[in-house]
């Protein structure tokens, strides 16, 4: 998987992808829609009716479009994406709109999963 890094403040509307230290830098036009992720656990009683309901919050969804240089590889279905100045997304849909000369326009779905965030540690 590719790890991206995201240049926070002013720059917080980019997405960002790579890996080994070659990171390639996109401007998102729109952040289309985030849901998130939750999973539902029911637990029956005797009869088989719901007795309790766990709703788990497994973390969020979200799609975006966004532009970058046609020279530059685009982000793939596995790959580590930072959004928005959030870390730990993960790609899993993509779907490439327009090409022009020098840009590249692609939507991207990207999940980001509570469970797997990276923990940072204090002053990081």
């Amino acid at each position: 998987m590719a790890l991206a890094k995201i240049a926070k403040g002013p720059k917080a509307d980019t997405i960002v992808w790579g890996s080994n230290d070659i990171y390639t830098e996109g401007v998102i036009v729109d952040s289309g829609d985030e849901s998130a992720l939750v999973i539902e656990e029911r637990i029956e009683d005797n009869d088989g009716f719901t007795a309790v309901l766990i709703l788990l919050d497994d973390g969020n969804e979200v799609k975006v479009t966004f532009v970058f240089e046609t020279d530059q590889t685009p982000p793939a279905i596995g790959d580590d994406v930072e959004l928005f100045g959030v870390e730990d997304y993960v790609v899993t849909g993509v779907s490439k709109a327009a090409k022009r000369k020098s840009a590249m326009m692609m939507t991207i779905t990207a999940k980001r999963y509570n469970g797997l965030a990276e923990e940072t540690s204090p002053g990081s």
